[in-house]
């Protein structure tokens, strides 16, 4: 399986997604499974800007690939 590297964890404003293929879609959800974050992207690296009246907690980020689909969770502080 290819590597996607999510950092910093726990993460504050910004949180870096890097894979070895293209990442097109990511999606961020709440513990309760409620949508929070959804773009489309057609690049190796991104930085998301999370919103600052994003709540202090756990969530899931759901990273599409061109082949493949991964979930980490992530600490927001």
């Amino acid at each position: 399986m290819m590597k996607v590297s999510v950092y910093p964890n726990p993460v504050y404003n910004s949180l870096n997604i890097k894979a070895p293929e293209l990442i097109q879609d990511v999606k961020i959800y709440n513990l309760q499974g409620m949508l929070i974050y959804d773009r489309k992207y057609n690049d190796n690296d991104v930085i998301i800007n999370l919103p600052g009246h994003l709540a202090t907690g756990i969530y899931q980020v759901v990273i599409q690939t061109e082949t493949t689909q991964q979930i980490f969770k992530i600490i927001k502080k």
